[in-house]
């Protein structure tokens, strides 16, 4: 019976996926002014609330504020899941005829 278990457990730990490197840049996200992007998951966190916040209403929406860049995330599967983070960078919307401006950099 222990060896069962001991095979099971060794075919467990050596089957897990490998685990992502932490200096892996998060997903891209870019949004202009007044856009949203539904997101979902639980426990929506944004760095700077300035930039870009979620809804309040629980359908996960991700809505750029003002230029710039920030860091948000949400928890997947469950409140307390593994949880997805993005780089989000928000842009002012060109209009026809209007030069496109630089990218912020911080």
């Amino acid at each position: 019976m222990r060896t069962v278990a001991a095979v099971v457990l060794a075919w467990a730990v050596l089957s897990a996926p490998p685990a992502r490197a932490e200096d892996s840049e998060p997903p891209l996200i870019e949004l202009n002014v007044g856009d949203e992007k539904v997101l979902g998951g639980y426990r929506p966190l944004c760095d700077d609330l300035t930039v870009a916040r979620f809804s309040e209403d629980g359908r996960g929406a991700l809505k750029a504020l003002k230029d710039g860049e920030t860091i948000c995330s949400v928890s997947v599967g469950s409140p307390l899941g593994r949880r997805a983070v993005y780089r989000v960078v928000v842009v002012t919307k060109v209009r026809p005829g209007q030069k496109k401006p630089a990218p912020v950099r911080r």
